[in-house]
């Protein structure tokens, strides 16, 4: 088992708050994966979960067992909670082989050598590096080492595995892109191999939604949302999440709302609604794929211009300009798109894909849309969430 449940942890740094107040569930056997720019307390609370930082303020069980507790001033030392850290930097010894690494954590566990001996080879193996046995991290490459690390952790079989920033920032920047979707690969399949829990801190959202289970968002020391990827890539329950996730970035614009008239007005078209937003404006979000370039005899499509086509093999990045305005929409086609930069082109986005915040808290907004069309109304509903004033409840 690996269930951990972080209930209201607060971390202060001096008068610095880093993090406020995080309530979260991790699944045995899930991967979870730890969201955010940089600075936004996802690297800290991990710091936290491993025993290498205390927090100010909360409590952590794993499996039902105390592990964390700050008013009874309870804090196990990281080698009594059961759990591995792969660092950024791998900390490999340097005077040590790859199999002495790697057997290091059994050896402190006083195994039997024959023991020792069957589970490093095993792992080895598992991690299709038993041909480095003998050498030592500094004859391997960068991802050899990662490997290796990964290896080291996984051989005492913890309960859970905690992955530091480990594909797309420090440790793997100079490693190309073709070794870095290899060991995305790899994650995954040792994850699927071993049901053991882990825990990853990204700040790249391409790797969080290729390997996660679940995604936990992290915003300014806040847990803003925790969602499996679909669900969080779709239906984005913060402004800021909308904006991190996805590649192309989402389309986001400005609409303007007339509540006497109940309407909304934005560069994508013109909407009607029935409840009162009580906002002067709002920002529709839409993630490129749900922008169609459409006959101009499609109802409800606007006019456009062809600001860029960047062909990427089996898929089209299309830009367009919305006449009017200094609005520039992405486009994401599948296959070869053949447009002229310059020519106009006709877009209708799918309505029952967009998503509405309020600009001033982030929230989502609850509101049932109907797009105008030819003065006519063409009724469709949206499910989204009334938040003006956005608030973080315990995620599990």
């Amino acid at each position: 088992m690996g269930t951990i449940k972080i209930k209201n942890i607060h971390k202060h740094f001096g008068k610095f708050h880093a993090l406020k107040g995080i309530d979260l569930t991790i699944h045995n056997g899930e991967f979870m994966t730890l969201l955010g720019p940089s600075g936004c307390g996802k690297t800290t609370f991990l710091r936290i979960l491993a025993g290498l930082e205390d927090p100010s303020e909360g409590d952590i069980t794993i499996d039902d067992k105390e592990i964390v507790c700050v008013s009874k001033h309870l804090s196990l030392p990281a080698a009594e909670r059961n759990l591995n850290l792969v660092f950024q930097s791998y900390a490999l010894w340097p005077h040590l082989t790859v199999f002495e690494n790697v057997a290091f954590g059994l050896k402190i566990k006083k195994m039997p050598k024959e023991t020792i001996k069957q589970k490093v080879q095993e792992t080895l193996e598992r991690l299709q590096i038993a041909h480095l046995s003998d050498r030592s991290p500094g004859e391997l490459s960068g991802g050899q080492q990662q490997r290796v690390a990964i290896a080291r952790a996984i051989v005492t079989e913890p309960k859970i595995l905690l992955l530091d920033e480990l594909l797309l920032d420090e440790p793997l920047s100079n490693l190309d892109a073709k070794l870095r979707i290899e060991m995305r690969s790899e994650l995954k399949r040792l994850h699927h191999e071993l049901k053991t829990t882990i825990v990853y801190v990204t700040h790249d959202q391409v790797e969080a939604l290729t390997l996660s289970t679940r995604i936990a968002v992290f915003f300014e020391g806040k847990l803003v949302q925790v969602d499996t990827p679909q669900q969080l890539y779709k239906y984005p329950q913060d402004l800021r999440v909308a904006q991190f996730i996805g590649n192309p970035t989402v389309n986001c614009v400005e609409a303007k709302v007339n509540d006497e008239q109940m309407t909304i007005s934005s560069p994508l078209s013109s909407f009607s609604y029935k409840t009162k937003i009580g906002l002067p404006t709002v920002t529709l979000a839409t993630n490129p794929e749900n922008i169609e370039i459409v006959h101009e005899s499609v109802p409800g499509a606007i006019k456009a211009e062809v600001y860029s086509v960047l062909p990427a093999g089996s898929e089209t990045y299309i830009q367009v300009k919305v006449p009017q305005t200094k609005t520039i929409l992405s486009i994401k086609e599948m296959g070869e798109a053949l447009y002229e930069i310059g020519s106009t082109v006709w877009i209708k986005t799918n309505i029952e894909r967009l998503n509405i915040f309020d600009p001033g808290s982030n929230g989502k907004i609850d509101v049932q849309l109907r797009p105008v069309i030819s003065g006519q109304i063409e009724r469709t509903k949206i499910d989204l969430q009334l938040s003006k004033t956005f608030s973080i409840g315990t995620f599990s």
